[in-house]
């Protein structure tokens, strides 16, 4: 990993952060969703729900929040 993908994640640490968590969604979901819009624009390829399955996260459709 790179200085920029240190800087990314913890940006990403930073904005969940301010979001809301409710009892349908823990602070891992919320985290997991965050990280994949990261790892996405870094790379194009990257495989959502392929990793929200291996983290153990129940994903919602891309944009929609609980």
């Amino acid at each position: 990993m790179s200085k920029k993908d240190y800087i990314a994640i913890a940006a990403c640490l930073r904005e969940c952060r301010m979001l809301t968590i409710t009892p349908n969604r823990s602070v891992v979901d919320v985290i997991a969703e965050q990280l994949c819009e990261v790892f996405a624009q870094d790379n194009e390829l990257f495989d959502r729900e392929r990793f929200l399955s291996a983290a153990g996260v129940f994903s919602y459709p891309a944009g929609v929040r609980a």
